[in-house]
């Protein structure tokens, strides 16, 4: 038996926003749920739960799906090192300081 995993609400918010973003693409384009389907290889049932923002729906298929409607800098912007700001700010913190010496005199 399958047991679901809790994920906090910015999770489900998240992937309902992504879906919805996914959805309008997908509309804008004239396109049917069961064209997007064909195109990313699943069924119109979890292209619906994709559009829908179900956890269940593969991270492969998400990535395929934001690549065919065009988010392509984004899918490649995510989890940036660049952008990891907190990490950035810790190895900045772990560097030796400029100018000091640690040899005694």
């Amino acid at each position: 038996m399958k047991v679901a995993t809790p994920y906090s609400f910015q999770t489900e918010e998240a992937l309902r926003t992504i879906g919805a973003g996914i959805r309008t693409a997908r509309l804008r384009r004239g396109e049917s749920t069961a064209l997007a389907a064909q195109r990313t290889g699943v069924t119109r049932n979890t292209w619906a739960r994709l559009e829908d923002g179900s956890p269940g729906v593969a991270t492969g298929l998400l990535i395929e799906a934001l690549l065919v409607y065009g988010f392509d800098r984004q899918v490649f912007a995510l989890a940036s090192p660049e952008a990891d700001e907190l990490g950035n700010r810790l190895d900045r913190q772990r560097l030796p300081k400029k100018g000091t010496s640690r040899a005694k005199v």
